[in-house]
């Protein structure tokens, strides 16, 4: 039985509620968030992100996401979305990312 890392399950929902702030308001999330105007920009957003399966966290991927940290050079959050990919059997990964893009198609999975 595998057991799951909670508080890392949400990466991904992180990583997109922090870019659709950047998206919506045209500057940086730390800007907004000084400027006390979070609120004007985190609305709705939850109609687009209930379309998806969250896929937690465990061990198995703790551990792959490890290795790629050390072989791809990732930052932990790149490195725990692509051992994700891996282990769940995705195969195509949409991301901006150059480091994540290198790695992903180093590692066999086609990109967006």
């Amino acid at each position: 039985m595998k057991r799951h890392c909670d508080n890392k399950r949400d990466i991904v929902a992180s990583e997109f509620l922090f870019h659709y702030i950047r998206l919506k308001s045209g500057v940086s999330p730390f800007t907004v968030k000084q400027s006390k105007r979070i609120n004007e920009f985190i609305r709705e957003p939850w109609d687009f992100i209930e379309q998806f399966h969250v896929l937690p966290v465990d061990e198995e991927t703790v551990e792959e996401a490890y290795h790629l940290m050390r072989t791809h050079n990732l930052l932990p959050n790149d490195a725990i979305i692509l051992a994700s990919c891996k282990i769940n059997g995705i195969k195509t990964l949409a991301t901006l990312d150059g480091d994540l893009r290198s790695a992903t198609m180093k590692e066999g999975l086609k990109l967006l």
